[in-house]
């Protein structure tokens, strides 16, 4: 899928929010993005349902719950979701098609790399545990940071060269795949930069703006910034003015 996606979906939400729009053609903006293009994560999907509710298409409120386990929800996802809204899950032409999302969902975990995502997990526990305490993470902090660093790129290299996409992840590990990126060294984040380009090109990866964050809040109290080199892909350091 072409970069563009991101792009476009920022463009339909900045349209959303301009309150500026007229319903039926915002609708299809979301459709075409988020389900003609397979576009985004779990969250990207519930954050839209919550606003095309709003518009009371009942029609096309089914079609995007359906999707919901085609991003690693199940039907219990499906139905406390639709706990949120007492009026919409009592609505007699809102049928809710259980069959269907069970199919759904089980074709999704058929994409599932069981390895991929136990490592991820493993790691992420792992990390979490050493920056839940100050002595531990003290003493250990450099060396999980490392070792990490280093099993991601094995995960990489096992994982045909890509950083582990979405699909092949789900939402939990994915969660745990940013939070191991954010905790990585400017220096680390910049060696797999090229593979985070790539799988955000190939509509793998949607925690761009996170990645953006990390790179931003190293810059504070450095003597260095960074740039983005466009022929490898890479971040490289330059001084201040």
């Amino acid at each position: 899928m072409p970069l563009s996606n991101f792009s476009d979906f920022y463009s339909v939400e900045k349209l959303y929010y301009s309150n500026d729009f007229d319903t039926s053609h915002i609708i299809n903006l979301y459709k075409k993005n988020l389900i003609d293009n397979n576009f985004g994560d779990l969250s990207h999907l519930l954050n839209t349902i919550d606003k095309v509710i709003k518009f009371g298409d009942i029609i096309t409120i089914k079609e995007f719950i359906l999707q919901i386990p085609k991003k690693g929800g199940n039907l219990s996802d499906v139905i406390d979701f639709l706990n949120r809204y007492p009026a919409l899950e009592n609505s007699k032409n809102l049928l809710i098609d259980s069959i269907a999302i069970i199919n759904n969902e089980l074709e999704f975990k058929k994409g599932l790399d069981s390895l991929l995502i136990k490592e991820l997990l493993w790691m992420s526990e792992r990390d979490q545990y050493v920056r839940s305490n100050d002595s531990l993470f003290k003493r250990y902090n450099s060396f999980i940071d490392s070792s990490n660093f280093s099993l991601l790129l094995d995960l990489i290299k096992l994982n045909n060269n890509k950083l582990p996409e979405y699909h092949k992840i789900g939402s939990e590990a994915s969660t745990c795949l940013n939070s191991l990126l954010m905790h990585m060294s400017i220096q680390n984040l910049s060696y797999i930069f090229p593979f985070i380009i790539k799988a955000i090109r190939d509509n793998g990866f949607y925690d761009n703006t996170n990645i953006l964050y990390q790179i931003d809040r190293n810059h504070i109290g450095n003597d260095s910034i960074f740039r983005f080199n466009k022929s490898t892909l890479k971040l490289y350091p330059f001084f201040k003015e």
